[in-house]
C-alpha cells in the first residue's frame, strides 16, 4: 500500500500502540515511505499504551513525526474536548513540534469549542515564539 500511495504521505497513529505494534514500527520505520501521527492525548491513555513508552517511541522517531492530534480529555470524560478543559501539556507538544515539518489537527467537538481552542492555540504559538 505504502508504495502506491504515490505523493501521498501514509502515517499511522497510536490507536493503540502496544509493544507489539512499536516493534513492527520500529523495524518498517526508515526502510518503507512510512510515517507517524501522534494523537497527543491517546499517548497519555494506559489503556492505549504505556505512555512512558510510547511517549520514548515517538521522541526516537521525532523526524517521521507529520502530524499531531491536539484535543482535551476532561477528567472522567470523553476525548475531543476544547483545549484547556483537561491536563494536557498543549506547549509541550507545540515547543517539540515546532520548526519540524508536522501539521496540528485540531479533534474537537462541537465546532465552537474546535474555534476557541483554535484560538487558545494562536495564542499560545504566538506566546511562545
Amino acid at each position: 500500500m505504502v508504495d502506491r500511495a504515490g505523493p501521498v504521505e501514509v502515517c499511522v497513529e497510536n490507536e493503540p500502540m502496544t509493544a507489539f505494534v512499536m516493534d513492527t514500527l520500529d523495524e518498517l520505520l526508515g526502510k518503507t515511505p512510512l510515517y507517524l501521527t501522534l494523537d497527543a492525548p491517546k499517548a497519555l491513555n494506559q489503556e492505549k499504551g504505556d505512555p512512558v513508552k510510547v511517549e520514548e517511541f515517538y521522541l526516537r522517531h521525532h523526524s517521521l513525526v507529520k502530524e499531531v492530534h491536539l484535543h482535551d480529555r476532561r477528567p472522567g470524560g470523553r476525548y475531543h474536548d476544547a483545549l484547556g478543559r483537561g491536563d494536557l501539556d498543549i506547549a509541550k507538544y507545540l515547543n517539540r513540534y515546532r520548526g519540524s515539518d508536522v501539521c496540528f489537527t485540531l479533534e474537537i467537538r462541537p465546532r465552537e469549542s474546535a474555534y476557541r481552542s483554535l484560538k487558545l492555540l494562536e495564542e499560545m504559538w504566538l506566546e511562545a515564539s
